[in-house]
């Protein structure tokens, strides 16, 4: 009876240990990557924490996506989407929304959470590498560096998008794409198939714009809105 009394005691310890854990993890968890947080900001809205990388390219994203969607900024018809602006580009209204308690918020609002940032370089708990295979333990000022150089770090093939479902490590990366991938050893046709679907896509974009700015000013020069229509219509049922 002692010896079982003394096994329930060994496990309600154990459990008490992983919920130790599991707690300071959740604490220094990032809510956008869910990896150990780098830099910790908020949004100034909630409690919620984030990488300072994350939230900046949660606010890039947004830039981004006013800079393609703007119907008065013009651009070639095949030209590609312009990446995310750096932020000195970024325009002086720009606001997001957080990815946790969805409140705009803009680059002024983002704060740093110093107590935080000392708590995470202070602690001396040691953490164990999350991709299977790799046993390293280190602290958690270290786990960023050690993920990016980790040759256990969970990989997908380049050509994941056209049908190539392999995901391993990525030190077998360049060996399935060297001796495995029957799409890598098409790869010239898949990167001109590519090539031509993104440059249909922008085109389709493109037209889009025309046709919407078509519609509001019903007269004036350039393409008809009808033609414009049609040119659409041609367009997706090529795609």
């Amino acid at each position: 009876k002692k010896k079982n009394i003394s096994q329930d005691d060994d496990d309600d310890d154990d459990a008490a240990t992983k919920n130790e854990k599991e707690g300071k993890r959740a604490a220094f968890e990032c809510a956008v990557c869910f990896e150990y947080m780098e830099d910790p900001v908020g949004c100034g809205h909630c409690h919620h924490r984030f990488c300072h990388a994350c939230l900046q390219r949660v606010l890039s994203e947004e830039a981004g996506q006013r800079l393609f969607n703007n119907p008065n900024n013009p651009r070639p018809p095949l030209a590609p989407p312009p990446p995310p602006p750096p932020p000195y580009l970024w325009p002086p209204d720009l606001s997001a929304k957080c990815p946790c308690c969805r409140s705009n918020f803009t680059p002024q609002d983002v704060i740093r959470d110093v107590e935080l940032q000392n708590r995470i370089s202070a602690s001396s708990d040691l953490v164990t590498c999350p991709f299977p295979g790799c046993s390293e333990q280190m602290t958690l000022n270290r786990v960023k560096e050690h993920e990016a150089s980790c040759v256990y770090m969970r990989m997908r093939c380049k050509y994941a998008s056209f049908g190539c479902d392999w995901v391993g490590p990525k030190k077998d990366l360049k060996k399935h794409e060297e001796e495995e991938c029957v799409l890598c050893k098409m790869s010239g046709f898949v990167d001109m198939f590519r090539q031509t679907k993104m440059e249909h896509a922008h085109a389709i974009g493109h037209l889009q714009q025309q046709v919407r700015r078509r519609k509001k000013e019903r007269n004036g020069g350039g393409l008809s809105f009808m033609r414009l229509s049609g040119y659409l219509l041609m367009m997706k049922i090529f795609l």
